[in-house]
C-alpha cells in the first residue's frame, strides 16, 4: 500500500497538503460507502463537493488503490495518507503508532470486563488515530467501544470523521476548544486518552480557564504555567472518568518533562497525587515524535486504584524497548513487538525489575533543606559552605543524608516547612557506579561539596551554560599552588575550580580522580541530573554551587588518599622524566642507549602478563604465544592470538547486535555487504572477517556511546551487560579497529601469502607484532575487567532478584573461580555471558566462542568458530589443548551464521 500512497503523494504534489489530503479522505469515504453502504455521518455526507477539487486520474489512482486492500487495510488507510501525503504539515495531529501502542498497553492492563459496552474519549483528538487505535484495542479485548472526539480545527476535525469512518468505529464528533468550551458536558467516559500539542500556551484562553477552576466547575487540581496547557488537557481527561467496570477509570496523557517538574506546576501535581490518582509514569526516549528529540512521558491515571497499589506509582523506564524506525516518515524510533507485551506486564505487577519499580506518591514530594558541610577552614570555624537537598517525603531526612554524605559530614541549617512536588523518573532508576566501584575497593563515597571551604567559581568566568566536558580542579585552602591542571595539551574545556579543606581531602588525589574515566562521568551525571538531557548547568554562584553538590566522589581514609597521590606523583614524575629524557636524546640520537636504557625495567612489561585482565579464550592464546619456545612456533601462536582477540571482539559486538531487534534489523544488510565486497563470509571464518565486523559494527556501536542523546548512550550500555562508558570506549576504540587491520594485513603478508622466512625475518616480523601487541595492550589496558566472561551456573528466586552462581573466565588459568550473580533473569546454564560486576543482566554471547570441558580430565579449553563443514561446524583452539579442533553439529551455530552469510558453504 505504502508504494501506491507515495505514487498519490506524487500526483498531489503541487497542491496544498492539507486540502489535497481533505480531499482524497472524503472521496476514500464515499468509495467504502459505495462498496459497504454504512450509514455516512451528515457532515461528511455535505462534504461530498472537496473530493471534486482533485483531478479525475488522481481520484481514479486512490479509488483503485482502495479496491485492492482488505477491511483492516482501510481502517488504517487515512493514517497512512497523512503519513506519506501530509507528511510534516499535518504530524501534530497524529499520534505515532507507537504512542498509541503505549496507551492501549496502559489503559487497557487490568481489564477483566468484556461484551461490555465502554466510551473512550480524547479532548484534543487531531484525526482521531489515539482513539481509533484505543477502540481497535477495545474491540479486540471483547469491548464495544464508543468514541468521544473533541478538536479545535474544523478541518482537521473532518479528518477525524474521515478516520473513524474508513476505521468502523461509532464516534461523536464535536468542534471546539475542550480547555474553555466542553463540548461533552455531562458525558462520562471508561477510559480518556489525549496526546495535547506539547507545549502549547493558553495565555488567551486564561480568563475563561481562571474562572472555570475558581467555581469548581472544572480543573480543581489548579492551573498550570501559562506556557504549557498540559495539565489543563490532563485534567479534562480526568474530570471524564466515571465507570462502573472493572478495569475502567483510566486515562493516559502525554507530556514532556517540564509539566512533570516546572515549579509553577507544584501545587497541581500534589494535588494529583493526594488523592491517588497517578498510577504509573512510563519514560519514553526522544525521537518518538515527528520532528523532535525530546523525551516523552506518559502519565497513567486511575481513579479505581486498590489493594497494593493504593498510596503507589508504577515508574516504568521502557527506553530500551525502542528499535531503529525502517523509515523516518513519522519518527526516529518504533516500540519493539516485545516492548507492549512486557509493559503491560510491567504495569500489572508491582514487584521491582530491570524496568519497574513502584515508589510511594511521597517520592515525588520533596522537601527542601539547606545543609552546611562540617569540614573545619583554616580559621579553624566550621562550615564553609551551603547548598541546598530535596529530600523525598518517603523517607525521614537523616535517613536521606545518611545514604548520601559520610557521617558528620554535613549540619542541617534549614528545613523548609512546605514541600515541593516534581515527578522525577531518572532519578527512580539512577545508577551510581561510583559508590559500587568504591565499594569493592572498601571505600565510601560523598558528595565533592562537602570537601569545600569556599563557593566555586568558572574559570575562564562565562555567561553560556556549562556543560559535562568540564573540568573540576581543587586547591588546597593552605596552599594555593597545590591545584594542576590534568588536561590534554590544547584542550580548551572550562574549569570549575574549588578550594579544599586540608582535613578533608587531599588535592592531588581529587583531581587525579576527577581527571579519570569514572571521574569525568561522575562530573557528566551531575549535569545530567541538574541541566536535564542536555546536561547543561547554569553558571550563577547556586547553580555552581548545586553542580558541586551532586559530583559523587570517593573519600577513603585521608592517609589513603595521601599514599594514593604519592603513587600518581611518581607517573607524573616519570612523564617528566621521558619528556626530558626525549628531548636529550635527540640532542645526541647517537647515544639513544644510554638515554633509554634508565627505562629498561620499566619497560618490562611483558606481554603475557596482560593475561590477567583478559576473557580466558584470549587470555589462554596469549599465555600460549608466551610459552612458545622457538621463534617459528611464536610467530605462528602470534597470529593465532590475534585471530582470538579479534573473533572475541567481534563475537560480543555480533552478540549485541542480535539482542537489539532494531538494530539488527537496520545495521546487518550494510554489514553482510561490507563482508561481500570483501569476498568474506562467516561460512569460512578469518582474521579478515573478524576484522570487518569491527570495522563496521565498532563504528555504529561508537556513535551510539558518544551520541548527544543520552537514551542512546544508556542503550548502549545496557545492551553490553551494563559495562561502563569508560571499558566499552577502550574496548571497541578506533585504535583497535586500526591494530586489528594491520595485524590482518601482515598475517596476510607474512604468513598466509608468502615464501619460506629466514629467522631474521621472522625475528623482524615478531618485533613488529610485539609493537602492535603493546600498543593493543595500552589502548585496551584493563578494560574487559569492566565486562567479566562468565559461565552461568545453578540459581534461586527471591523477592523478585535471582542469586546465581558462575565461573568467572578471567585470567589464563583454570579451575575458574567462582562468584554470584544477582540478575533480574535467570541465565541459561553452562552458557556464556557477558556482564558487568555491578550488572544485573548478562549479553548471551553467540556460539563463535564456545568452552568444552575434557571428560579425560574436566579441563575447561576455549574454541573459535572457524568455518562450516558440511552438517557441522568446525572449531579451533587457539591454547595448549588436548584436542585442537572439533566438529560440532549445533542449530544455534547455524543460525547465528546465517543472519550474516552472503553466501553458502558451496559458494566459491
Amino acid at each position: 500500500m505504502t508504494k501506491k500512497l507515495w505514487r498519490l503523494a506524487d500526483a498531489v504534489r503541487d497542491r496544498p497538503v492539507r486540502e489535497a489530503v481533505t480531499s482524497l479522505a472524503v472521496d476514500a469515504v464515499f468509495s467504502v460507502h459505495q462498496m459497504s453502504e454504512r450509514p455516512l455521518p451528515q457532515v461528511l455526507d455535505d462534504s461530498q463537493h472537496l473530493a471534486s477539487e482533485l483531478p479525475a486520474d488522481v481520484l481514479s489512482l486512490q479509488r483503485e488503490l482502495l479496491s485492492t486492500l482488505d477491511e483492516t487495510e482501510i481502517s488504517h488507510y487515512l493514517q497512512g495518507l497523512i503519513s506519506v501525503v501530509g507528511r510534516e504539515q499535518l504530524a501534530g495531529h497524529v499520534a505515532t503508532p507507537s504512542l498509541d501502542q503505549v496507551a492501549q498497553s496502559a489503559l487497557f492492563a487490568r481489564r477483566t470486563s468484556s461484551e461490555t459496552a465502554v466510551t473512550i474519549y480524547d479532548p484534543a483528538a487531531g484525526v482521531g488515530a489515539s482513539l481509533v487505535a484505543a477502540g481497535r484495542e477495545a474491540q479486540d479485548l471483547g469491548l464495544r467501544p464508543r468514541l468521544l472526539a473533541q478538536e479545535i480545527s474544523e478541518p482537521v476535525a473532518l479528518l477525524a470523521q474521515a478516520n473513524f469512518y474508513l476505521a468502523g468505529m461509532s464516534a461523536d464528533v464535536a468542534v471546539g476548544d475542550s480547555l474553555i468550551d466542553d463540548r461533552f458536558e455531562g458525558a462520562k467516559a471508561d477510559f480518556s486518552v489525549s496526546q495535547a500539542p506539547m507545549g502549547i500556551d493558553w495565555k488567551s484562553s486564561f480568563d475563561v480557564v481562571a474562572q472555570l477552576s475558581a467555581s469548581g466547575e472544572a480543573f480543581r487540581h489548579g492551573l498550570p504555567a501559562k506556557s504549557d496547557a498540559t495539565w489543563l488537557f490532563a485534567q479534562r481527561a480526568l474530570e471524564k472518568l466515571d465507570s462502573g467496570i472493572e478495569g475502567g477509570g483510566r486515562a493516559v496523557v502525554f507530556s514532556n518533562s517540564s509539566p512533570l517538574r516546572e515549579p509553577r506546576s507544584s501545587h497541581l501535581r500534589q494535588s494529583v497525587l493526594d488523592e491517588d490518582l497517578l498510577d504509573a509514569v512510563i519514560a519514553l526516549p526522544g525521537g518518538i515524535l515527528p520532528n523532535t528529540n525530546i523525551p516523552i512521558y506518559a502519565l497513567v491515571f486511575d481513579i479505581q486504584k486498590r489493594g497494593s497499589r493504593v498510596g503507589k506509582v508504577r515508574v516504568v523506564d521502557l527506553r530500551s524497548q525502542f528499535e531503529n524506525t525502517p523509515s523516518r516518515v513519522s519518527a526516529r524510533w518504533q516500540l519493539t513487538s516485545a516492548g507492549s507485551e512486557l509493559l503491560s506486564r510491567e504495569l500489572r505487577s508491582t514487584k521491582d525489575s530491570q524496568l519497574a519499580r513502584t515508589v510511594p506518591v511521597e517520592r515525588f514530594q520533596m522537601v527542601r533543606s539547606r545543609v552546611r558541610n562540617t569540614a573545619p577552614t583554616r580559621e579553624g570555624a566550621s562550615g564553609g559552605v551551603e547548598w541546598t537537598i530535596d529530600v523525598p517525603n518517603s523517607e525521614p531526612v537523616e535517613k536521606f543524608i545518611a545514604a548520601r554524605y559520610q557521617p558528620d559530614e554535613v549540619a542541617i541549617t534549614k528545613t523548609e516547612t512546605s514541600a515541593t512536588c516534581r515527578i522525577e523518573v531518572e532519578e527512580v532508576f539512577e545508577r551510581d557506579d561510583v559508590a559500587r566501584w568504591a565499594r569493592k575497593l572498601g571505600w565510601g563515597t560523598s558528595r565533592l561539596a562537602t570537601a569545600m571551604t569556599a563557593p566555586p567559581s568558572v574559570e575562564p568566568p562565562r555567561r553560556t551554560g556549562l556543560g559535562p566536558s568540564l573540568q573540576v580542579i581543587a586547591t588546597a585552602e593552605d596552599d594555593p599552588a597545590s591545584s594542576t591542571r590534568v588536561d590534554e595539551p590544547g584542550q580548551q574545556d572550562p574549569v570549575l575550580s574549588i578550594t579544599v579543606g586540608a582535613g578533608r581531602a587531599n588535592c592531588a588525589f581529587l583531581n587525579g580522580w576527577l581527571a579519570s574515566p569514572l571521574g569525568r562521568e561522575s562530573i557528566a551525571a551531575a549535569h545530567r541530573r541538574l541541566g536535564g538531557n542536555l546536561g547543561i548547568v547554569r553558571t550563577d554562584p547556586r547553580s555552581l554551587m548545586q553542580l558541586a553538590a551532586e559530583i559523587v566522589v570517593p573519600l577513603p581514609p585521608l592517609a589513603e588518599q595521601t599514599r594514593i597521590a604519592n603513587e600518581d606523583a611518581k607517573l607524573t614524575r616519570v612523564e617528566s622524566l621521558v619528556r626530558r629524557t626525549r628531548g636529550e636524546f635527540w640532542e645526541q640520537p647517537s647515544k639513544g642507549q644510554e638515554f633509554t636504557g634508565k627505562f629498561d625495567e620499566l619497560l618490562d612489561e611483558s606481554p603475557h602478563k596482560w593475561a590477567n585482565d583478559l576473557p580466558y579464550p584470549v587470555a589462554a592464546a596469549l599465555w600460549t604465544l608466551h610459552t612458545k619456545e622457538t621463534i617459528e612456533a611464536r610467530h605462528k601462536q602470534t597470529f593465532l592470538f590475534w585471530e582470538a582477540y579479534a573473533a572475541f571482539t567481534a563475537t560480543m559486538l555480533l552478540s549485541a547486535l542480535a539482542v537489539d531487534e532494531s538494530l539488527h534489523e537496520t545495521e546487518m544488510p550494510d554489514l553482510k555487504r561490507a563482508l561481500n565486497d570483501a569476498g568474506l563470509s562467516l561460512e569460512r571464518a578469518t582474521l579478515g572477517t573478524w576484522s570487518v565486523v569491527l570495522q563496521r559494527l565498532g563504528s555504529v556501536f561508537r556513535n551510539m556511546l558518544t551520541s548527544k542523546e543520552v537514551d542512546q548512550q544508556e542503550r548502549v550500555l545496557r545492551t553490553f551487560g551494563g559495562t561502563s562508558r569508560s571499558s566499552l570506549s577502550r574496548l571497541i576504540a578506533p585504535a583497535v579497529v586500526t591494530l586489528v587491520s594491520e595485524a590482518n594485513s601482515k598475517r596476510n603478508m607474512w604468513d598466509g601469502h608468502s615464501g619460506a622466512a629466514s629467522r631474521a625475518e621472522l625475528q623482524g616480523h615478531l618485533d613488529h607484532m610485539n609493537k602492535l601487541l603493546d600498543d593493543l595492550r595500552a589502548a585496551v589496558g584493563s578494560a574487559w575487567q569492566g565486562v567479566r566472561l562468565v559461565r552461568a551456573g545453578q540459581g534461586s528466586r527471591r523477592n523478585g532478584q535471582y542469586s546465581q552462581s558462575a565461573e568467572l573466565l578471567l585470567g589464563p588459568s583454570t579451575p575458574f573461580r567462582t562468584t554470584t550473580l544477582e540478575v533480574t533473569e535467570m541465565l541459561d546454564d553452562e552458557r556464556l555471558y557477558l556482564i558487568a560486576p555491578s550488572g544485573s543482566v548478562g549479553l548471551p554471547l553467540q556460539p563463535f566462542v564456545i568452552m568444552r570441558r575434557s571428560p579425560e580430565s574436566e579441563r575447561s579449553t576455549s574454541y573459535f568458530y572457524s568455518r562450516a563443514d558440511g552438517d557441522g561446524f568446525r572449531f579451533v583452539s587457539y591454547e595448549t589443548a588436548e584436542r585442537s579442533e572439533i566438529t560440532l553439529s549445533d542449530t544455534n551455530v547455524r543460525q547465528a551464521i546465517g543472519t550474516t552469510a552472503m553466501r553458502n558453504a558451496s559458494a566459491p
